[in-house]
């Protein structure tokens, strides 16, 4: 290198190290970041989960992949492309993409008798989205957001992240113990204190705990969002996938002017697709579209998702999820009563992914994360799932990943796992 190249090379490097020196990029960063709660998704993949064929992961509910349709979706696909490719792939897409919410519309009219006029429903990309949307529609910092306890995570970080002060309430076997929401309320508004402004709650088959709200603690939350004037999000993500008993009323059906409600394809066609949807007051979804960013969903994939839902029975299709993920239910509650009588207590979940694990108050669950990958067994710890402390005796399991046979291994791990830490 010349002299002459030597002097631009350091002069340039001077000019880069001076306009950086001061320079720190999380003093850009939005202040509501300051709020953010639950587990992150780096959290996530530090848990050991597929790194290897000898482990079974039983904490993450993930849909099986041999329930996704590739043939009939590779179907549709070719259809899209065949038949209006060139506008499904055009910015506003094709007519599939106009159809779209016309097939939810009647889906959830025929299997929930859910009420939807055309102006009540927005799609999502995915339920996370919807999430987003309603806490950029409804909440300013400061402004509270209720939930259950435990409650799914992603909920607590996204209405967090919107700097809401957020709060939660107990459950037991019979769902979210409204009682304790109605005390609550109640005595704020005896004192003149804030009352909320949402309640997020799963009534079906929660996330984490596996638990059903009964119809009579649905009216009287109901009643109470009446009386107090907040909105219930209602998150319906597992509703399809219930194996016994009743198909109870989703809030939606009984108080359509209170409630928001969410729901996905994610658990009953792929995850992939993130396909979504709201369906809340016209006024609500006119504000959420104002909001939305038009391209979130991508115009080809409401195409390739319209044109499969038309060319299946929908019904048989959820009747298949149901018959196959309730044969994995059966073997972890099995494995369950037969082998955890001792060491822990569980839910009996009717439907959905989970089961939650309430283990002695002395489990150090530190240790169990620790060895969990030598065992060769993962789980999440209960932890996640909790607005402040708490959970740190729980653990959520999933049994939809999984095979019977898979699933009762991963049991017989689980156990030795917990009887190595018991002190």
């Amino acid at each position: 290198m010349s002299v002459s190249e030597m002097k631009s090379s350091s002069s340039h490097n001077s000019l880069l190290s001076g306009s950086t020196l001061d320079f720190q990029l999380s003093n850009l960063f939005a202040s509501g970041l300051d709020f953010a709660r639950g587990i992150a998704a780096s959290d996530f993949t530090s848990l050991p989960v597929n790194k290897d064929a000898q482990m079974i992961a039983l904490g993450f509910g993930l849909p099986d992949p041999e329930l996704f349709s590739i043939d009939d979706l590779r179907d549709a696909a070719d259809k899209a492309l065949r038949t209006d490719g060139l506008r499904a792939l055009q910015y506003g897409g094709g007519s599939g993409m106009a159809q779209l919410p016309e097939w939810i519309r009647t889906i959830q009219a025929a299997r929930r008798q859910i009420p939807c006029q055309p102006g009540e429903l927005v799609l999502t990309h995915g339920s996370s989205q919807a999430m987003d949307l309603i806490a950029r529609v409804f909440l300013n910092p400061g402004d509270e957001v209720w939930f259950e306890r435990p409650t799914y995570f992603g909920a607590i970080k996204i209405f967090g992240l919107r700097g809401a002060v957020e709060r939660d309430f107990p459950m037991d076997e019979d769902g979210l113990i409204v009682d304790a929401v109605q005390e609550e309320l109640a005595r704020r508004r005896r004192n003149g204190e804030p009352l909320p402004k949402l309640f997020y709650t799963i009534p079906n088959y929660q996330n984490p705990s596996g638990r059903s709200m009964t119809l009579a603690r649905r009216q009287q939350l109901i009643h109470l969002a009446q009386q107090y004037h907040f909105l219930i999000v209602e998150d319906d993500a597992y509703g399809d996938l219930g194996f016994d008993g009743e198909m109870l009323p989703t809030l939606r059906q009984l108080c359509p002017s209170h409630v928001l409600y969410l729901n996905t394809f994610s658990k009953t066609i792929a995850p992939g697709f993130r396909v979504g949807w709201i369906m809340a007051p016209a006024e609500a979804v006119a504000k959420i579209r104002e909001v939305k960013a038009e391209g979130a969903n991508g115009g080809f994939v409401q195409e390739v998702l319209s044109r499969f839902l038309e060319s299946i029975d929908y019904e048989a299709h959820i009747a298949h999820l149901k018959t196959h993920y309730q044969s994995r239910r059966d073997a972890m509650l099995e494995a369950l009563e037969r082998d955890f009588r001792a060491l822990c207590e569980w839910t009996k979940p009717s439907g959905g992914f989970f089961v939650w694990l309430t283990l002695p108050s002395t489990t150090r669950l530190s240790q169990m994360m620790a060895f969990s990958e030598k065992m060769g067994v993962s789980f999440v710890p209960g932890t996640a799932f909790y607005v402040g402390d708490g959970g740190q005796n729980h653990i959520r399991l999933s049994f939809s990943l999984y095979p019977p046979e898979a699933i009762t291994e991963g049991m017989k791990r689980l156990k030795q796992l917990i009887e190595s830490v018991q002190p």
